[in-house]
């Protein structure tokens, strides 16, 4: 299993709210042994919300959060489990990009409605690449006239370089994010 994360605050925010994801996430799947991706995050939105509420200085409910993708592979059975919260998956395959986008809810935070987190299941064949990245990425700002770089430059890139091999994809990534 393996996860992208991305938590809200900076500095010290930043800092507890990711020993709370981490903590979360190594209890969930660790100690109550649950694997599928969907079922975590409900677990790990639930466990979010409760140390949150429970450190607030002032007892209301608190905005932090995070968004996250996380994956589950069954290499044995070439399978692949996607959940996640406000972070889709890509996959790329015979020279096409697909994307599985994921819940519309964040973990913690607040929401007026249930929150939902969907198991997304992926067979995975030969040559296949998969990408699971935070908005930093999209978020950057540069270029010749300061803007941000955008999710369909991230999409365009991402189908561009597929075919690559992973270290010229890296090298074309860090070239292009520069």
């Amino acid at each position: 299993m393996f996860a992208v994360v991305d938590c809200t605050g900076n500095t010290v925010p930043g800092a507890f709210m990711s020993v709370i994801g981490y903590t979360q996430l190594n209890e969930i799947v660790n100690q109550q042994e649950i694997t599928d991706p969907g079922a975590i995050l409900r677990e790990l939105d639930r466990g979010v919300r409760t140390a949150l509420h429970k450190n607030s200085m002032n007892n209301k409910n608190s905005k932090d959060g995070m968004e996250l993708g996380l994956i589950h592979l069954e290499y044995a059975h070439n399978k692949l489990e996607f959940a996640g919260a406000m972070r889709p998956l890509y996959l790329a395959r015979n020279g096409e990009l697909e994307i599985f986008k994921g819940s519309i809810f964040s973990i913690g935070g607040i929401s007026l409605r249930e929150k939902v987190f969907t198991t997304t299941y992926i067979e995975i064949l030969p040559g296949d690449s998969v990408y699971v990245f935070s908005e930093g990425y999209p978020d950057q700002f540069g270029g010749p006239n300061g803007k941000k770089f955008m999710i369909r430059n991230v999409t365009d890139m991402l189908r561009n370089i597929a075919h690559l091999s992973m270290a010229e994809q890296e090298k074309n990534i860090k070239q292009t994010i520069k």
